[in-house]
């Protein structure tokens, strides 16, 4: 692998060399753009897991390490013509751990396809394919460390009438997710399909109001988790696109009624659902150098927690990036999260709702050296508390320092 990263970086450094100032490679319309990273980095809970707790290493109890990090990936783009054009890529990348190194080290990898056509009349389309070889960090809700995939297709249009200022629009995608191992394969190995429409009016040039409908179905591939197939229609409003000279984004609010196809032996209340999702996302550019970004968030989540088959899911966050004058980038990234469990459970004689805050700290500092190579340096604090019990509560700090190519 070091020499494999030698090579690479090799590679690139006497490829971006002859092409410093536009960087990429064409050939033809074909633009490429290869980006390599290598980093060290230290964790002090690779399993995000608490403290003992009364003598008792849940877990295993806490591990730090030291982690490499290798990452390639190409990019590229093929405009065919005005209408037509593809665009797509692929990433490999690679965490070496220095404790426990058989159980965590992973190679994962991603690739996407985009098909997007842009005709007469306000006509436009666009085709995609994605998939994702990974594994999920350990401990966390749904699983342990667990190799999956995940591909999700999806395919959308649009049309205004008569170039006017109304427009409507067709939505589909199905999202696969499949664990390799038949235990988490049981609980978790399902498709998501969402199909719907929405139709919008054009308040400005750059801004657009819209009503929109959404169809979702969730179908789990084995028999014993049946109880968790459901159906759901989502209906909201929206406006998207620029705001002010200096704010652009997209703020979303929707109600959604999910129905569960069979209760089976649960027989809860959650067989049927009634719950807001907002999808919300502003990005302020008060200067050249500076952006500002806040997001929020809330949704429902698959869930394998003894009998909740779903738990809502609120975020809110933060984005502070500012350039400054000798070139260096600083970016402070802070978030919230909260989730929250519908139905009472029982652990070591304690009987209540689950809810789990999660915040986020992220400070980056990245120094361009050249167009196309950088340095840079990354500081994250991840902290958990659960109101349920101390066994799901942690506390992670990690930070990282490498390198960064891309053409």
């Amino acid at each position: 692998m070091k020499l494999l990263a030698t090579l690479l970086t090799a590679i690139m450094i006497s490829t971006a060399a002859s092409a410093a100032d536009k960087p990429g490679l064409r050939l033809g319309p074909l633009e490429l753009h290869p980006r390599f990273k290598i980093a060290a980095m230290y964790d002090s809970n690779i399993y995000m897991v608490p403290s003992d707790l009364n003598g008792v290493q849940n877990g295993g109890g806490v591990r730090q390490a030291s982690i490499s990090e290798n990452l390639f990936g190409l990019d590229f783009k093929l405009p065919l013509s005005g209408m037509h054009s593809f665009a797509g890529g692929y990433e490999i990348s690679t965490l070496f751990y220095s404790t426990m190194s058989k159980a965590n080290d992973m190679i994962s990898q991603s690739a996407k396809l985009n098909y997007a056509y842009k005709g007469p009349m306000g006509l436009s389309a666009k085709l995609g394919d994605s998939f994702l070889s990974t594994m999920d960090p350990a401990f966390s809700e749904s699983a342990t460390r667990e190799r999956r995939w995940q591909n999700t297709a999806s395919v959308a249009g649009e049309y205004s009438i008569g170039e006017g200022p109304l427009f409507i629009g067709l939505s589909g995608e199905q999202a696969t997710h499949k664990y390799l191992t038949t235990t988490m394969g049981a609980l978790l190995n399902r498709y998501e399909q969402t199909f719907g429409g929405k139709v919008g009016y054009r308040l400005q040039p750059k801004t657009r109001a819209y009503v929109v409908y959404r169809r979702k179905i969730i179908h789990y591939s084995v028999h014993s988790t049946d109880q968790k197939n459901n159906k759901a229609h989502e209906a909201g409003l929206g406006i998207e696109g620029r705001f002010s000279p200096k704010i652009t984004g997209k703020l979303e609010g929707a109600m959604t009624m999910r129905r569960y196809d069979n209760d089976g032996v649960l027989k809860t209340s959650e067989t049927f659902h009634r719950g807001m999702s907002v999808d919300a996302q502003l990005n302020w550019k008060p200067e050249e150098r500076w952006d500002v970004s806040l997001r929020a968030g809330r949704s429902m989540q698959e869930s394998t927690f003894q009998a909740n088959r779903f738990y809502t899911s609120n975020t809110l966050g933060l984005t502070y990036s500012h350039t400054l004058p000798e070139g260096m980038s600083v970016r402070l990234d802070v978030g919230f999260t909260s989730d929250r469990y519908p139905l009472a459970a029982t652990v070591n004689g304690k009987t209540a709702n689950r809810r789990d805050d999660i915040y986020q700290e992220k400070l980056d500092l990245d120094q361009p050296l050249r167009e196309w190579l950088s340095v840079f340096c990354t500081y994250l604090h991840r902290q958990k508390f659960s109101n349920f019990s101390g066994q799901y509560n942690y506390d992670d700090h990690q930070a990282s320092a490498g390198v960064k190519l891309a053409l």
